[in-house]
């Protein structure tokens, strides 16, 4: 008698915790949150360009709808995007400290944790269109403002987010996740030599 009921305790106890582990609610990690919001980010895009001859907004002339003459405004490039993209949040990162933007009209470049590719072309699938904007340079993390990937810099990530590395969205709507290494390797093939990033 004593046997069955340590037995039955025993399987109420190892039901209550697969119950447990069932129920609990599956989170994806934030690397993979930011990978998720890269590839929404570059459907945005792609989305935009279908409408405007294949050109990203960064690229198309305020004449003609799109932001090139907005320059160094980071959140103006995005925010023309506020029929594409579901919300504000969508382009901070989840390992990013600062916080997204209550909305679009609230939307300034420190609610924006990811760069952005001022010559990506949606023709060209393997330019870098965005990614997570902590870029180091040199091992020396990159201000805010222009970046020019060259031969004679050693891109890679600053680690303040990922702690691996970093992630990328590409002008064919792809993401994925890179080491610094990594990083480094593919700017130095072109043609992401001619591509200029506009850093948060």
């Amino acid at each position: 008698m004593v046997e069955a009921l340590v037995v039955l305790v025993l399987v109420t106890l190892l039901g209550m915790f697969l119950l447990a582990s069932v129920a609990r609610p599956r989170t994806p990690t934030q690397s993979l949150q930011c990978v998720r919001n890269l590839k929404q980010t570059g459907l945005a895009f792609r989305l935009f360009a279908t409408d405007n001859s294949d050109r990203f907004p960064q690229c198309l002339s305020t004449n003609e709808g799109g932001t090139r003459e907005f320059g160094a405004d980071l959140a103006a490039h995005f925010r023309l995007l506020s029929n594409e993209l579901a919300a504000p949040k969508v382009v901070t990162c989840p390992a990013d400290a600062r916080g997204p933007a209550a909305s679009f009209d609230a939307l300034t470049s420190a609610n924006i944790s990811y760069f952005l590719g001022m010559e990506a072309d949606e023709l060209l699938p393997e330019m870098v269109l965005a990614g997570d904007g902590n870029l180091s340079t040199n091992s020396r993390p990159v201000r805010p403002g222009w970046l020019h990937p060259a031969t004679n810099l050693a891109v890679g990530w600053f680690t303040n987010r990922h702690a691996a590395g970093g992630n990328l969205g590409f002008s064919d709507g792809s993401a994925q996740q890179l080491t610094g290494a990594r990083l480094d390797a593919l700017l130095s093939v072109a043609p992401n030599l001619t591509n200029r990033f506009l850093v948060p």
